[in-house]
């Protein structure tokens, strides 16, 4: 148990160090700006989410999250 919350502690301190050298992003979004805006307005107009993750080339929990978004 201590063992684990030491390296917890340790990675904990080493993403801040690297965040604040502004080299932490995370993973890439999986569409660009564009065609989630355009697959906003397709949800919105009641497109299936199955269908446009096909087109789009994500998966379906993507696709939900920009409806929700």
């Amino acid at each position: 148990m201590f063992g684990r919350s030491m390296i917890l502690e340790r990675h904990r301190k080493g993403i801040a160090i690297v965040k604040a050298a502004g080299k932490y992003r995370g993973r890439k979004a999986s569409l660009t700006p564009t065609h989630a805006a355009e697959l906003r307005q397709r949800l919105a107009d009641g497109e299936s989410v199955t269908a446009l993750s096909v087109e789009y080339g994500a998966s379906r929990r993507p696709v939900q999250n920009y409806k929700a978004a």
